[in-house]
C-alpha cells in the first residue's frame, strides 16, 4: 500500500522497468496494437531499427507460439484475442 500526501493509502500498479519496456516482444506487440491489417515485417524492421532483425524475428516467433499474434506471409497481425483485449480497453499503454 502506498500513501499519498493528499489522502488515504492507495494501492498502485507497478510500472514496468526499463528492461521490460524495451523488451523486443513488448515492442513488437505495441507495433500491432491499433492496426487491424497488421504490419509488414520490413516496416516493422524500420520502425524498430534499434533492434536486430533476428531479434525481431525471434520475438515474432515467440509471440505467435503464445497466441499473441499471427503471421501471413510477410504480414504480422494481432491475434483475435489481443484485438479483443484492446477493444475492451484492457491494454493500456
Amino acid at each position: 500500500m502506498f500513501r499519498r500526501d493528499d489522502g488515504p493509502a492507495t494501492q498502485s500498479m507497478p510500472t514496468p522497468s526499463k528492461q521490460t519496456r524495451d523488451h523486443p516482444e513488448r515492442l513488437v506487440t505495441i507495433e500491432l496494437l491499433g492496426r487491424p491489417r497488421g504490419r509488414d515485417r520490413d516496416r516493422m524492421y524500420r520502425t524498430l531499427r534499434n533492434l536486430r532483425r533476428e531479434t525481431i524475428d525471434e520475438a515474432i516467433v515467440s509471440l505467435e507460439q503464445a497466441g499473441v499474434l499471427v503471421t501471413a506471409g510477410r504480414t504480422v497481425k494481432a491475434s483475435s484475442a489481443l484485438m479483443r483485449l484492446e477493444r475492451l480497453d484492457l491494454i493500456g499503454l
